[in-house]
C-alpha cells in the first residue's frame, strides 16, 4: 500500500501541473513534492492504520485533477491535515528523532537559519537557494528539495558556507589543496604501450598523431629513462596521479582543431602534449587522459548540472595539465571546487603569460585586459614551449637527437641546393600584411575617430577599445553618413524613381497609413505612449518578424505584415504617408529609401545626447559622437518637411507634429497652407557652391525647402545682391 501512495503523489505533480493556472502551480507542486517526500518516511515506519484513508484521499484527489484550483487546494490542504496528524503520532510514540530520508536531518525545528559570526554569508546563501535551487540540476542531486532543512545540510557539507545542523556527524574530508601522504612508489617504465591504451583509439586525428609520435620515440623514451633512474640511484619517488586534458581538443571547436591536423593545421601544441604524457608516464606516474567533456565531468567527479555545484569526492588528481580552454570547461564544470584545487592546475601556455596580463583587477584597470589572462594562478604554473620569460615555467618539448653514426650519414646525404619552406598552409606563403595594409578599405557604419585609432596613444589617453587601435589611415575608414571629415563617406544607393512614378505613387498613397520602423519587438518596448499617440491621428502598420505561435508584444492597434522582402517593403512604403522611427535603430538606410517614396520621416529626439558613456551600443565604439536623435544625417542634411525630429515623451507635440506634416503634404489642394508661415523666414548669404543646409547649420538655423517657392525669383535675386543676405527660417531655413 505504501509503494501505491508513492507512485500516487509522483503521478500527481503533472497532472496538478496541467489542471491549474499558472500562478497556482508552483505552490501546490511544492506541497506534492514535500507530500511525496513524508509517504517515502512512512515508508519505513509500521503505521499501517490510516493508509487506507490515505491512498483513497490521494486518489480522489487524481480523479479530479480538472476541477478548478479552489477544489484542489481544499482536497490538498485535507490531506496536509492527516500527513501532519500521522505524522505527529508516528514520532510521539518513538524515542529517537526522525530522519528526512534524502539527507538525513533532524525535524525542521531544528533546521533554523543560524546567525553565526563565523559563517556570515550562510543566510543569504540560504535565500539564494530557495529561490533558485531549481535552477540547476546539481542541488537536487545533493539533496536540496527546497526546504530550510536540506538547504542547510548542503551548505554545511558541500560548500562550507554555513555551521552543521545538530545531531549530524558529518566528518570532514581530506584537505582539498594538499595531496595527501602515504603514496605508492613511482617506477621508471620502459614500455609505452600501456600509455598508448590510456590515450585510446577513435579520438579523431589529433590523438593519431600524437599515438604516431609516441611510437616513433618510444625507444629513445626507454633509454631516457633507463638513465633518469642511473641519475636517481634508485631513490624511490612518489607517484603521482595525472589528469592530463587538452581542451583545445574538446567540444565543437576541438573537432575541427583536431580535423586540421591532418591538413596542414598547427601541430605545435599537439607536440607538446605528446612529450608531457610520455615524460610523466616514463617517471612512473599514474596518468588520465580526456578530451571530450562527458570524459573531463566523470573522472572529476562533477555532479549532473550546469556546473553551480561543488565536485562529488575530494579531487582524485594530484596534478590537472590543461591548456587555456580547459581552464574554462574546468571551472564549467567544478564550480566552487575550482577555487580550492586550482594549487593544482598546471597550463600549457606556448607563449607565455605576463603577470601583468595574469591579475585581473589590474589588468583591467591598465589595460591589460584580455580573452586568454586573467585566471589569476600563479605566473609559475603556466608552462612555456620556450623560455620566453623567467616568470613562467619552461616546459619545452622533445627534439630528436642523432643516433651514434647518423650524424655523418645525414651529412653525406645533403643536397647542397635543396631548401624547405616552413608553411603547410597556403595562406602563410602570401605577402605580409603589412605591405598590404595601404589596400585596405573598411566599411564602418558610424566611424574611427583618429583618437581610437592610432593604438599606443589610444591606450595612453583612455580611448582603446575592442574596435580600434587598427592604425590606418583615418581615410581608409568608409562611413555610411559623412559624420566626420577624418574618415571617407561611402555611402549607399537610394532608389530612385523613375519618370512618372512620383506623381503615380502621390496618387496611391493612403492618407492615414504610418510604417513604424523596427522589425523585432523588443524595439517597440517603452514606446507605447508614443506610438498611443499617433495611433489617434493615422493607422500603423509593423514589419515585425514573430516566430509561429508566439505572443505578440506589439500594441493591438497596430496591423502587422511579419518580416517582408525588400520589394514588399518597398510596396507599403509607396502606400504610406508617414514612417515612424522609434529611437532604434541608428542610422540605418531605411528612413532615406521611405523618403523617396513619398514618405515623411518622424524620428525621436535624444535628450541628453547618447553618447559611448551613456550609451549600451556606442559603447566601445571609436567615436566620442554626441548622436542627438535616431538619424542625425536625415535631421540636419534632409530636415523639414520630409523629415520631423520630437520628443518622443510628449504626447502634445507628437500629435501636433502629425498633424502638420498631414496637413502639410497635402499635395492636392490647388491653396495649400504654407507651412512654416512665412514670417519665420530669416535671410542669411552664403558662398558659392556653400549649401542651403551648410549656411543654416552656421547660424543656427535649419535649411527650410518649403520657403524655395518664395525665393525662386527674380527679384528675391536681385534684392539678395543689393543687401547680400539671403532668406532663412527661425524654425527653419532657407538660402537661395
Amino acid at each position: 500500500m505504501t509503494i501505491c501512495l508513492v507512485r500516487i503523489a509522483e503521478n500527481l505533480l503533472p497532472l496538478i501541473h496541467t489542471a491549474l493556472p499558472q500562478y497556482g502551480v508552483r505552490k501546490l507542486a511544492l506541497r506534492l513534492e514535500t507530500l511525496s517526500s513524508q509517504i517515502q518516511a512512512l515508508k519505513r515506519d509500521n503505521i499501517p492504520d490510516r493508509l487506507d484513508s490515505l491512498a483513497e484521499t490521494l486518489q480522489i484527489l487524481q480523479k479530479d485533477h480538472e476541477s478548478s484550483m479552489h477544489s484542489v487546494q481544499k482536497d490538498l490542504a485535507m490531506v496536509w491535515e492527516k500527513l501532519d496528524t500521522l505524522l505527529k503520532r508516528s514520532l510521539a510514540g518513538g524515542d529517537t528523532p526522525h530522519r528526512t530520508p534524502l539527507t538525513g536531518m533532524p525535524d525542521s525545528e531544528v533546521c533554523k537559519i543560524p546567525n553565526d559570526p563565523a559563517f556570515p554569508l550562510c543566510a543569504g546563501k540560504v535565500e539564494f537557494l530557495q529561490a533558485h535551487w531549481r535552477s540547476d540540476p546539481c542541488y537536487a542531486h545533493y539533496g536540496v528539495d527546497g526546504g530550510a532543512c536540506s538547504i542547510l545540510a548542503y551548505l554545511s557539507d558541500r560548500e562550507d558556507f554555513c555551521p552543521s545542523l545538530p545531531g549530524r556527524n558529518i566528518s570532514q574530508g581530506p584537505d582539498k589543496t594538499h595531496p595527501k601522504e602515504g603514496k605508492e612508489e613511482a617506477v621508471i617504465r620502459a614500455d609505452l604501450t600501456p600509455l598508448l591504451e590510456i590515450i585510446g583509439t577513435g579520438r579523431g586525428p589529433a590523438v593519431r598523431f600524437m599515438q604516431s609520435r609516441i611510437e616513433r620515440l618510444a625507444g629513445r623514451w626507454a633509454r631516457a629513462g633507463e638513465r633518469i633512474r642511473e641519475k636517481l640511484h634508485h631513490k624511490p619517488q612518489a607517484q603521482l596521479k595525472v589528469l592530463l586534458h587538452p581542451g583545445v581538443l574538446a567540444g565543437g571547436a576541438g573537432e575541427r582543431f583536431g580535423e586540421l591536423a591532418e591538413r596542414g593545421g598547427p601541430l605545435g601544441e599537439l607536440v607538446q602534449w605528446s612529450d608531457v604524457a610520455t615524460a610523466l608516464f616514463i617517471l612512473g606516474h599514474k596518468v588520465t587522459f580526456s578530451t571530450t567533456l562527458p570524459e573531463l565531468h566523470r573522472v572529476i567527479g562533477a555532479p549532473p548540472g550546469k556546473g553551480s555545484c561543488p565536485i562529488q569526492v575530494p579531487l582524485p588528481f594530484d596534478l590537472l595539465y590543461t591548456d587555456y580552454h580547459g581552464l574554462a570547461q574546468l571551472q564549467a564544470c567544478m564550480g566552487l571546487s575550482f577555487n580550492q584545487y586550482r594549487c593544482r592546475f598546471r597550463v600549457l601556455d606556448s607563449f607565455g603569460t605576463e603577470p601583468a596580463f595574469n591579475q585581473g583587477e589590474y589588468s583591467r584597470l591598465h589595460g591589460y585586459r584580455t580573452a586568454w589572462g586573467s585566471w589569476e594562478l600563479q605566473p609559475r604554473q603556466y608552462m612555456t614551449m620556450f623560455p620566453h620569460t623567467p616568470d613562467n615555467s619552461f616546459m619545452g618539448f622533445v627534439s630528436e637527437e642523432l643516433g651514434q653514426g647518423l650524424e655523418e650519414d645525414i651529412q653525406e646525404h645533403k643536397e647542397p641546393n635543396l631548401a624547405v619552406v616552413y608553411g603547410k598552409q597556403d595562406y602563410m606563403w602570401q605577402p605580409p600584411v603589412s605591405g598590404s595594409r595601404c589596400r585596405f578599405r573598411v566599411l564602418d557604419s558610424f566611424g574611427t575617430e583618429p583618437a581610437f585609432n592610432q593604438g599606443e596613444y589610444s591606450r595612453l589617453h583612455g580611448y582603446r577599445t575592442a574596435w580600434g587601435s587598427w592604425e590606418l589611415q583615418p581615410r581608409q575608414y568608409m562611413t555610411m553618413f559623412p559624420h566626420t571629415p577624418d574618415n571617407s563617406f561611402m555611402g549607399f544607393v537610394s532608389e530612385e524613381l523613375g519618370q512618372g512614378l512620383e506623381e503615380d505613387i502621390q496618387e496611391h498613397k493612403e492618407p492615414n497609413l504610418a510604417v513604424v520602423y523596427g522589425k523585432q519587438d523588443y524595439m517597440w518596448q517603452g514606446k507605447e505612449s508614443y506610438l498611443e499617440a499617433i495611433s489617434q491621428v493615422m493607422k500603423l502598420h509593423g514589419t515585425v518578424y514573430q516566430e509561429t505561435g508566439s505572443p505578440t508584444r506589439i500594441p493591438g492597434y497596430v496591423l502587422n505584415h511579419g518580416l517582408l522582402s525588400q520589394d514588399q517593403l518597398l510596396e507599403l512604403l509607396k502606400r504610406a504617408k508617414l514612417f515612424i522611427g522609434l529611437g532604434f535603430p541608428y542610422e540605418g538606410p531605411a528612413p532615406l529609401e521611405a523618403i523617396a517614396l513619398g514618405c515623411v520621416f518622424l524620428q525621436p529626439r535624444f535628450d541628453p545626447a547618447h553618447t559611448p558613456q551613456n550609451s549600451a551600443f556606442y559603447r566601445g565604439k571609436p567615436t566620442t559622437r554626441q548622436v542627438r536623435s535616431q538619424h542625425p544625417y536625415a535631421e540636419d542634411f534632409i530636415g523639414k518637411p520630409y523629415v520631423w525630429t520630437v520628443d518622443m515623451s510628449n504626447s502634445t507635440e507628437v500629435q501636433e507634429a502629425v498633424r502638420t506634416i498631414l496637413h502639410s503634404q497635402d499635395f492636392c489642394s490647388l491653396t495649400p497652407q504654407p507651412w512654416p508661415p512665412e514670417n519665420t523666414l530669416l535671410a542669411r548669404l552664403g558662398s558659392l557652391g556653400e549649401s542651403c543646409t551648410a549656411v543654416c547649420l552656421q547660424a543656427a538655423l535649419v535649411c527650410e525647402p518649403a520657403h524655395f517657392q518664395l525665393l525662386n525669383k527674380p527679384d528675391t535675386f536681385s534684392r539678395a545682391q543689393e543687401e547680400e543676405a539671403i532668406v532663412c527660417s527661425a524654425k527653419s531655413s532657407s538660402p537661395v
